[in-house]
């Protein structure tokens, strides 16, 4: 779901909250079968529900027969978990599935791990998606947790304002802003068009519930005049998803664990508020984008191709960069990154967005690294 309102929002992620499933599965209880995973568990004797129940763990009695359809992400963890080949893997999985369980199955029965396997209920209750597999250490925390938390902590800001929110397979992402936070920077900005000199605060959470990156917050800045959101991901606040290994079983996290990750999100919402949606802060962060802006490249074109390249932006997309960078005039690393977070405006892929957005800065940063002819 892409681009969604606060309300659009709370409905997806509750609708995907009442249809997770976990378990905590050794390899040789899972089987594939024409490219989808088979699961078999046995139930645990009593003694192992009352330990787990004492460690805050409630743990399915019933033998579990669960079969789920794996979504890309899956297969990819599939693949790296029994150490595929990325390459080979795929071929089999596009026209020889037989010949991919054939190797996914000779594996997992001789791997001897457990893992973590988080899965989505099919609404028709035929099954399931097998969505992400995982170290049976992983802790996660849920996106609905963390909608719900920092909604209840933004709503004592009347200012700030949630702008967009995006779920996909890998991420969850919400920005918000606060447009009575602004700073004017006519020099910074004098080359544009619209001649709105203005920059707003801003910051971006963004949350993993497969193992595709940490709960982290990060302070973003909106340039009015061309709405493009540059976001500083070394200045963020993030949370790896680690914790101790589970018993194996289905997993219904306890309260307990719940009420810690609330409790970090709340905290780590609160600060970034406190400290990034401000006038000083982003003065700051507007003074070290001029100083970006001051910066001579020796070779424009070359140096925005590069920073194209590390960022897996090829071809068209590149071309459409190196237009926007060339045609605004800005030549400096500053203009690279309004011409490659414009560009991302464009990505119908969120991950792809959020990626471009957030990295940018940090590359342009270090632009000696770029501003260079490749041989």
């Amino acid at each position: 779901m892409r681009n969604m309102d606060v309300k659009q929002m709370v409905e997806c992620l509750r609708e995907q909250s009442l249809l997770k499933r976990d378990f905590v599965v050794p390899s040789t209880s899972l089987t594939m079968y024409q490219g989808d995973l088979n699961l078999e568990l046995e139930p645990l004797n009593t003694d192992m529900q009352k330990l787990l129940k004492s460690s805050g763990i409630d743990c399915a009695v019933q033998s579990i027969h669960y079969h789920a359809t794996c979504n890309d992400l899956c297969h990819e963890h599939l693949s790296e978990k029994l150490k595929i080949n990325k390459t080979y893997y795929d071929k089999m999985k596009n026209g020889h599935v037989n010949l991919l369980s054939d190797n996914v199955n000779y594996w997992l029965n001789h791997e001897r791990n457990n893992y973590l396997l988080r899965t989505f209920i099919k609404p028709d209750g035929s099954g399931g998606i097998a969505r992400a597999l995982l170290s049976d250490s992983y802790k996660p925390i849920d996106n609905w947790d963390v909608c719900m938390k920092v909604l209840d902590v933004v709503k004592n800001y009347p200012g700030i304002q949630l702008t967009a929110a995006d779920i996909t397979d890998r991420k969850f992402y919400m920005q918000f802003s606060d447009p009575t936070v602004e700073v004017q920077a006519p020099e910074l900005l004098k080359k544009y068009r619209d001649g709105n000199p203005g920059i707003i605060a801003g910051f971006v959470i963004s949350n993993s519930e497969v193992g595709e990156g940490a709960f982290s917050v990060a302070p973003r800045a909106v340039i009015l005049a061309c709405k493009n959101g540059m976001t500083r991901l070394e200045e963020r606040m993030r949370r790896v998803h680690l914790g101790s290994k589970l018993e194996q079983g289905h997993i219904q996290w306890s309260d307990r664990t719940k009420q810690r990750n609330l409790q970090l999100i709340q905290s780590q919402a609160t600060d970034a508020i406190n400290h990034w949606m401000s006038i000083g802060y982003l003065n700051i962060l507007t003074g070290w984008l001029s100083d970006m802006k001051a910066i001579e490249l020796k070779h424009p074109v070359e140096c925005t191709k590069n920073v194209c390249s590390e960022l897996g932006i090829v071809d068209e997309r590149c071309e459409k960069v190196l237009s926007y960078f060339i045609h605004d005039g800005e030549i400096s690393p500053f203009g690279i990154a309004q011409a490659v977070t414009f560009q991302a405006h464009e990505e119908v892929n969120a991950d792809y967005q959020y990626e471009m957005e957030s990295k940018v800065l940090e590359l342009v940063s270090n632009v000696d690294r770029f501003d260079r002819v490749k041989k």
